[in-house]
């Protein structure tokens, strides 16, 4: 944000500036960055069973599982312009 103010741009005026996770500073509502929220919890529970499965042998391959995020759209995002 600073970089683009610095570049004359702001957001969502110029570009839309979009964060991770809300961390800290970033989710404070004096910034009002847009950001995606991944299940933090749901995310530790799953990798534990996983990595548990994979110690007792009952799962030889690797495999992935996808999580549902959401988005908390803060001030740094807008509407494309009008073309």
């Amino acid at each position: 944000m600073e970089d683009l103010r610095l570049r004359g741009l702001a957001a969502p005026v110029d570009l839309t500036v979009t964060g991770y996770d809300a961390i800290g500073a970033l989710a404070a509502p004096f910034l009002g960055l847009t950001t995606y929220r991944v299940p933090v919890v749901e995310m530790g529970r799953v990798s534990v069973d996983m990595l548990v499965d994979k110690i007792e042998g009952k799962d030889k391959e690797d495999r992935s599982h996808a999580l549902r995020g959401t988005l908390a759209e803060g001030r740094t995002a807008g509407s494309p312009p009008a073309l």
